[in-house]
């Protein structure tokens, strides 16, 4: 449900028209590549690109994707981190999904840094800044094309747990 909002100021012009429609697109296609998903809802908040026909972000997000603002936020989240982990030099190989990035969102982009690290064998999350380790997350990195050809009903269930969490 669309609503119509009359407040001028929030009249939107076809050049952000277009860039709306392009990053929905995104949206769309892209569910099961988190980062491009956040990213685009990052713009669509920053920018307000929503203000045509949604009062605020929240209803955007649940009347266009039927997300919740906290999925959404999830997914910003972790965008941000993946940026700030690509931004590393010591950083070799990213999170695969947004359930890996998600611990590290709390944390200051160093601290981002430092308490993603690889083991030996595959990357371990935890707070280095504490003695004792919380919320270790442990996960073999494999190789997404692996997962989708081995089973094929994978991919269509891993984008509707992206969508709905």
């Amino acid at each position: 449900m669309k609503i119509e909002v009359s407040n001028t100021d929030n009249m939107i012009t076809l050049e952000e028209r277009s860039r709306l429609y392009q990053l929905e697109e995104t949206i769309r296609q892209g569910l099961s590549t988190f980062v491009d998903v956040g990213s685009a809802l990052l713009e669509i908040r920053d920018t307000r690109l929503y203000r045509q026909e949604y009062n605020t972000f929240e209803e955007y997000c649940l009347e266009q994707w039927n997300m919740k603002q906290s999925r959404a936020y999830q997914f910003m989240d972790s965008a941000k981190v993946i940026g700030n982990l690509q931004s590393s030099t010591i950083v070799e190989l990213l999170p695969i999904n947004e359930s890996q990035a998600r611990p590290l969102a709390s944390l200051e982009p160093e601290e981002q840094v430092e308490d993603w690290f690889f083991d030996g064998d595959r990357y371990t999350y935890y707070r280095s800044s504490y003695t004792e380790q919380i919320n270790r997350t442990e996960t073999k990195i494999v190789p997404i094309d692996d997962v989708w050809n081995a089973i094929p009903e994978c991919k269509e269930l891993f984008i509707t747990e992206a969508i709905h969490g």
